[in-house]
């Protein structure tokens, strides 16, 4: 029976992976192994997956591990986290005695104090996982750190791995990349979202021993699947604004997001409803403050829609980079990006590669907003372009048939 090995960090990384176990689960034939990093583990316990994680390798006598790692989760550690405090103690020692190892305690320090978890490459702990499991092909998303130690250990034991790369990227971006914004990876098989991103990684320096697949992410599988009329007539033009604050490269400053939803609905106009959806990372509260403060009843907080059905109703999605707006695409809807950022590493260039409509100031809103709502020509180039380029079938399948030809093959 063949082993397959997953290995993924949280957020959309672990998301990418679900699909494709759900696919191979299928067969009987294979033996499927999770390695949770951080807080993958309770999104695949939410939906009843097995996996492991760094403290399930972690012996009684790891007494350095365990030292760096209680050292280490004084400062990082919150008891209301999604990651047990076992696992911060776990994943902290082994990632800092791999970087003991490699520099000296003293060094290892100061790298950690300038670089932090960035610095992390969990070599020995991932070669004792490997010992252990003895995976025949091995799958990661396109993260470093421990993801970046499985391939690793993966290609020096001859075991094929698959590495996985969730976004568009610009090749006019990529061309200027700085190496602390994307590194590039080795693989056997590196699966993209589109043909311009194959391109733009090829440009980077990401090698594919055996060959690039166009298969798409499977995070957005769901997308195929049909969608639910919502309920809500009070009038014939719909928009969704979709925030989006990031805490490194800000998009705006939290201080200043208030003052860009008065813009967006400003701009917009009355007579259409109009809801607003809040990024995760986003205080809610900020959002419901507007409402009161705006007391119209055809703007909406939807934090508690279905996403894609919220998409499939609406005539026009507005935001910044969030994943929202390649989503909107691949169910056919107009988009408008506000760009108000300039990023060497653009990870969500859909303005900027011809697929959506594109401001890079507010003042433009008033103008183009208008415009797009009552465009029926333009959006159907858009869309030409962007379905050229984006598989516009689920992903999973593909990658799971992928895995199964090649463990058939040899």
């Amino acid at each position: 029976m063949n082993t397959i090995l997953f290995v993924a960090y949280g957020g959309g990384h672990v998301t990418q992976i679900i699909p494709i176990v759900n696919e191979l689960k299928k067969n009987p034939n294979f033996n499927i192994k999770i390695i949770a990093l951080t807080i993958a583990g309770k999104k695949l316990q939410q939906r009843n997956i097995p996996y492991q994680s760094f403290k399930d390798f972690i012996a009684k006598d790891d007494h350095e591990i365990l030292k760096y790692g209680t050292e280490l989760a004084k400062n990082i550690h919150r008891d209301n986290s999604d990651i047990p405090y076992e696992e911060t103690i776990a994943y902290l020692g082994a990632s800092f005695f791999d970087l003991v190892k490699t520099h000296g305690e003293e060094k290892a320090y100061k790298i950690y104090e300038d670089r932090g978890r960035r610095s992390f490459l969990p070599i020995t702990m991932m070669k004792r996982i490997f010992k252990e499991i003895k995976p025949n092909f091995v799958v990661t998303t396109n993260v470093a750190r421990a993801e970046k130690a499985a391939r690793i250990v993966a290609l020096e034991n001859d075991i094929p791995v698959l590495a996985m790369q969730d976004l568009p990227i610009n090749i006019t971006s990529s061309k200027n990349n700085e190496k602390s914004l994307i590194e590039p990876i080795h693989a056997n098989y590196i699966n993209v979202i589109s043909n311009n991103t194959k391109f733009a990684l090829e440009e980077i320096g990401y090698l594919a021993k055996d060959k690039f697949v166009i298969c798409g992410n499977p995070a957005f599988d769901r997308i195929f699947n049909e969608r639910k009329k919502i309920n809500d007539d009070r009038h014939k033009q719909k928009i969704l604004f979709a925030g989006c604050v990031f805490k490194d490269n800000k998009v705006i400053k939290e201080s200043e997001a208030y003052h860009h939803l008065e813009l967006v609905v400003n701009a917009i106009g009355k007579g259409k409803t109009i809801y607003l959806r809040p990024h995760p990372s986003e205080d809610i509260s900020l959002y419901q403050k507007f409402i009161k403060d705006m007391s119209n009843p055809d703007i909406i907080l939807a934090q508690d829609y279905n996403l894609y059905d919220l998409i499939y109703n609406v005539d026009l999605v507005i935001s910044y980079v969030s994943t929202i707006l390649l989503e909107s695409l691949y169910i056919q809807k107009k988009v408008l990006q506000i760009k108000l950022y300039d990023m060497k590493y653009d990870g969500m260039p859909v303005g900027d590669l011809g697929y959506a409509w594109q401001v890079k100031e507010t003042k433009e809103l008033d103008k183009i907003i208008p415009k797009i709502l009552d465009d029926k020509t333009e959006i159907k180039e858009k869309l030409k372009k962007f379905n050229a380029d984006f598989p516009r079938q689920k992903a999973a399948p593909k990658i799971a048939q992928l895995i199964i030809d090649h463990l058939n093959e040899n």
